[in-house]
């Protein structure tokens, strides 16, 4: 009998912040229930109620330590589970390679899987990829980069993060005033979000909302400066600054339009989940058009189904204003609110991901 898989990754303790544990948990969600897994997280509160094996583990932080990894890995290096593959889920750095090349060999053979969330850097470590039973990315865009680095292409699958449907979607988009921007700050995306709130003020009742969580010392300065400059928008009630969100729903809920205003995809999945999970509620997303993100773009032009405003890169006014000019056009927005549901759908449910995952676990057993 072949032994379950090891589902590795940072504890899966509620609430579910980053970007990694959800795609972790809306596959174990949607991963058949006859086939039960290993994971570390909180015993009392499993993901699912049947079946599976939860290793006791506390929530960790963005960034966990070495020896928080070091504890999971010896308690799989135990003799309990020296047969069982493992499938990890780790960003690309030289660490967590290292841990999983390990787990790899010792104390004897076994098959080790390694989904890359976000595959920024991950060139850097295409040598100890390169000896893995196999290599998953979130993007084709992160695993065309791989390919290129010397990764060869039978060993790196791309499987897109997937998403539950909504029940509902809330109000018509045509009603609604909020523009939502829910990621990371950093220097460009400050001067787009000044821009942005610049070409709202023009457009009675809109509001842009910010939510910023803060990961690391450098995104309170950042903080600072978005504060400092939007002050007079803030006061008038036209910008609502929010750190750590309770309710992402509910913002989501009252958004016309989403925003994802990054040239890269650091610090997060290939494609983010707070875009998916808008866009399965039928709120269109405008991206900057920088890659990976701008792959919806691309999807939605080949499928014919754009749910996406692509916005420049260099003109951080040019695309307010078609920011500006979009949230003015209810139709539109309907249309591509339609297109971004039907576009996730198509590609990036939570279903469609679990089938792809365990295609992956039954070739490689």
């Amino acid at each position: 009998m072949t032994e379950p898989w090891v589902l590795l990754s940072k504890p899966l303790v509620p609430p579910y912040r980053d970007g990694t544990s959800v795609l972790v948990r809306n596959l174990l969600r949607r991963l058949p229930p006859a086939q039960p897994v290993v994971y570390f997280g909180d015993p009392s509160a499993p993901v699912r109620s049947h079946g599976d094996r939860v290793l006791p583990a506390a929530a960790m932080g963005w960034q966990p330590r070495a020896l928080d990894k070091g504890v999971m890995l010896a308690r799989l290096m135990s003799p309990g589970f020296v047969r069982h593959p493992i499938h990890a889920f780790f960003a690309a750095n030289p660490s967590s390679s290292l841990v999983l090349g390990a787990l790899q060999r010792l104390p004897r053979r076994r098959v080790v899987l390694h989904t890359l969330p976000a595959s920024a850097g991950a060139e850097a470590i295409v040598r100890w990829l390169d000896r893995l039973d196999g290599v998953i990315v979130t993007s084709d865009h992160g695993r065309q980069r791989l390919v290129e680095a010397g990764l060869s292409e039978a060993r790196v699958r791309r499987i897109y993060p997937g998403v539950e449907l909504p029940r509902s979607t809330g109000e018509p988009l045509e009603q609604r005033r909020s523009v939502l921007f829910a990621g990371d700050l950093d220097p460009a995306v400050v001067e787009r979000l000044v821009a942005v709130a610049g070409a709202l003020a023009r457009l009675p009742g809109w509001c842009l909302e910010i939510a910023a969580r803060p990961k690391a010392d450098r995104d309170a300065e950042l903080r600072r400066r978005l504060e400092a400059r939007l002050l007079p928008d803030i006061e008038r009630g036209r910008v609502r600054l929010r750190g750590e969100v309770e309710d992402m729903p509910a913002l989501l809920g009252r958004a016309a339009i989403q925003l994802y205003l990054a040239d890269h995809a650091r610090r997060k999945v290939d494609i983010p989940f707070a875009l998916l999970e808008g866009m399965a509620a039928g709120v269109p997303v405008a991206v900057i058009d920088a890659l990976p993100v701008a792959e919806l773009w691309t999807l939605g032009e080949r499928q014919g189904r754009q749910g996406c405003l692509r916005l420049s890169a260099r003109d951080p006014r040019a695309a307010a204003e078609a920011l500006a000019e979009l949230a003015t056009r209810p139709a539109e927005l309907a249309t591509l609110g339609a297109g971004a549901r039907a576009l996730v759908c198509e590609h990036f449910t939570a279903d469609a991901m679990a089938r792809q995952y365990q295609r992956e676990h039954d070739e490689a057993s």
